[in-house]
């Protein structure tokens, strides 16, 4: 069974990088301690949660449908440990959604940026980082 989801997440990912032809700006993960801290927390749940090579996916639910919403991922400066790990929020601003529709949508970002940061900060091309995401249940294991 978990041959077959992570079968059928692959094939999301080809299916989304042959029609997009690249990944949208503002679907990147960014590294910002301040943005982390300041982010808007507007309520929503996490059904499902994968990791897939340089990806993220993040299937969530929230109520509105009047609005729109925005949601960005942040996550804070390498914290020194072993493995390396960064807190990571998924940032949802409602804009004072007053509709009550419940939503569910699938998000997909890349942590091509934290990769890069993590080679660059410490002089490796391959390495592990822990991702803590804020909201779910188990930390993520992000190898490369």
């Amino acid at each position: 069974m978990k041959k077959q989801k992570l079968v059928f997440f692959i094939a999301i990912l080809f299916i989304f990088v042959i029609l997009s032809g690249c990944v949208n700006d503002n679907m990147l993960i960014s590294i910002d301690d301040i943005g982390h801290q300041n982010a808007p927390r507007d309520s929503f749940v996490f059904n499902d949660v994968n990791l897939i090579q340089n990806f993220l996916f993040l299937n969530v639910s929230y109520g509105g449908g009047c609005e729109e919403h925005i949601f960005l991922l942040i996550s804070t400066s390498f914290m020194e440990s072993n493995p390396v790990q960064v807190n990571v929020v998924l940032s949802h601003e409602d804009n004072d959604d007053p509709c009550d529709a419940w939503i569910t949508e699938e998000m997909i970002f890349n942590l091509l940026s934290l990769k890069k940061a993590y080679q660059e900060q410490y002089q490796l091309t391959f390495g592990k980082i822990i991702l803590n995401l804020e909201g779910w249940k188990d930390s993520l294991t992000y190898k490369f």
